[in-house]
C-alpha cells in the first residue's frame, strides 16, 4: 500500500503577546503557520497564514518564545474534488496517543462569503453522515486533549483562553 504521511508539529508561544504559531516538519519540508480559529458545533473555521521556511530560519523565529506543545500525526490524506467547488482535503490520522481522527478541510479565500463557508460545513457534515460518523465530531482541540506529559512547561506564558 501507499506509505503513510508523517507530520511533526511544534507549537510555540510568543512572550510578547502570547500569540501562538506552529512549525511543521513533513516530507523534508518545514512550514511556519499562524492561525486564528473560531468554532461552531465542533466545526472549525480557521484563517491560516502559512509559508515554507528553511531550517536556518527557525532559530530567529524561536527568539523570545516558549515551547508549548508537540503533536505527531501519522496517516493518509486524499483530495476529494467536487465539480464547481473547492476540493475537500481529508486525512485519516493517528495523533500522539489520542487515537485516530478524520480531519476534513476545505480551503476558501479569506474574503469568502459566509454562505460559502456554511456550504463547506454542510459538505463536511454530509461526508461524515455518508461514513456513518456524523455524531462523532470532537469539539475539543488536540492541545486540550493532549496528556500533561506531552504539554511543555511554559510557566507564566500560558496561552490566553480563546475568545
Amino acid at each position: 500500500g501507499e506509505a503513510a504521511e508523517e507530520k511533526d508539529d511544534r507549537y510555540y508561544i510568543r512572550k510578547s503577546d502570547r500569540s501562538r504559531f506552529r512549525i511543521r516538519r513533513s516530507g523534508g519540508v518545514c512550514i511556519f503557520t499562524e492561525k486564528r480559529t473560531s468554532s461552531s458545533e465542533g466545526l472549525e473555521a480557521n484563517e491560516e497564514f502559512e509559508r515554507e521556511i528553511s531550517e536556518d530560519e527557525i532559530p530567529a523565529l524561536l527568539e523570545n518564545t516558549v515551547p508549548y506543545i508537540r503533536k505527531h500525526k501519522k496517516g493518509w490524506e486524499w483530495e476529494l474534488p467536487e465539480s464547481g467547488k473547492s476540493p475537500m482535503h481529508a486525512e485519516l490520522l493517528s495523533v500522539n496517543r489520542l487515537g485516530w481522527f478524520l480531519e476534513l478541510e476545505i480551503i476558501e479565500a479569506f474574503d469568502a462569503p459566509p454562505e460559502l463557508i456554511a456550504d463547506g460545513h454542510e459538505r463536511e457534515k454530509a461526508l461524515l453522515k455518508t461514513l456513518g460518523i456524523e455524531e462523532k465530531i470532537e469539539p475539543r482541540s488536540y492541545a486540550s486533549m493532549t496528556t500533561e506529559d506531552e504539554k511543555l512547561d511554559f510557566g507564566e506564558y500560558a496561552p490566553l483562553p480563546r475568545r
